[in-house]
């Protein structure tokens, strides 16, 4: 619709609500009369000026119009939107599957909601990061998340740390037990004073704390996994799968990933069998 019409519409309607306005004010005047009979003409001269009838169908149209082009425009966003996004994480060495609104690249997962302005990345069940539906800002986001995670890997080192803690936590226990499955949790707990530094030490603080987070865990076990390095002072790594009771609650699992495609275990406890003879 032509713009002009718009304006001068929303001018004739404006006059109008300060005329009606005015009048108002001196209806029930005795000596009224003149100033509400002309204002009653200049009222109706108004409304003829703003075109109201016109004005909307107009509108009606243009509504018309812009209804039609969603479902194309909506067709174009999604390609874009994919296409960006493969390129943004091609510069990291991921491949992008999936399709919107749900992609998939290596461990993650993207669910895109542009209609209310945001995009999430999981890792395994855990939300990780939230951006804007923008394809770069998207691929930064997950690239901010991996450097977290993608930290060079002592496995000897790792495995020798995860030995002691699996005994503390076994030690510490609330409940003594025979079972030398430990909650994984407990042991990630345990783990976070074992692996600190000297300056921790020194110095216990936030300043000179150096956490391993839940999902750089998980992401270690799964290393650990893939490059078949399990066995410390003739033991062996184990993870013992969720049951369903161990589900119900974030804090009684552990989601480790199985491979690179997104599948991944939810892992109750942790503990290290004697390796046979």
């Amino acid at each position: 619709m032509d713009a002009k019409a718009l304006v001068s519409a929303a001018k004739a309607l404006k006059d109008a609500q300060a005329l009606a306005k005015k009048l108002a004010a001196a209806r029930d005047a005795e000596s009224a009369w003149p100033e509400l009979a002309a204002g009653a003409a200049g009222l109706a001269a108004l409304l003829e000026r703003a075109r109201l009838a016109e004005v909307e169908a107009g509108l009606r149209a243009d509504l018309a119009a812009l209804q039609a082009s969603l479902e194309p425009a909506r067709a174009r966003y999604r390609t874009a939107f994919g296409r960006d996004l493969a390129a943004a994480l091609a510069s990291q060495g991921l491949e992008l599957g999936g399709q919107y609104p749900t992609f998939r690249a290596g461990l993650f997962t993207l669910q895109v909601d542009a209609e209310r302005d945001r995009a999430t990345v999981a890792f395994g069940p855990d939300e990780v990061a939230r951006e804007r539906p923008v394809p770069a800002r998207l691929a930064a986001a997950l690239a901010a998340f991996r450097a977290g995670l993608e930290r060079p890997l002592d496995a000897d080192a790792l495995l020798a740390a995860l030995l002691t803690s699996w005994r503390r936590a076994l030690r510490n226990a609330a409940r003594p037990s025979s079972d030398a499955r430990a909650p994984i949790l407990d042991v990630l707990a345990e783990l976070n004073l074992v692996t600190q530094g000297g300056a921790f030490r020194a110095d216990p603080s936030a300043r000179t704390f150096r956490p391993v987070t839940r999902h750089a865990f998980a992401y270690d076990l799964y290393r650990l996994r893939a490059a078949r390095r399990l066995g410390v002072e003739g033991r062996r790594l184990v993870l013992h799968t969720a049951v369903y009771d161990d589900t119900r609650a974030r804090g009684d699992y552990l989601w480790v990933p199985d491979d690179e495609r997104g599948n991944g275990t939810r892992v109750a406890r942790l503990s290290f069998q004697e390796e046979s003879a």
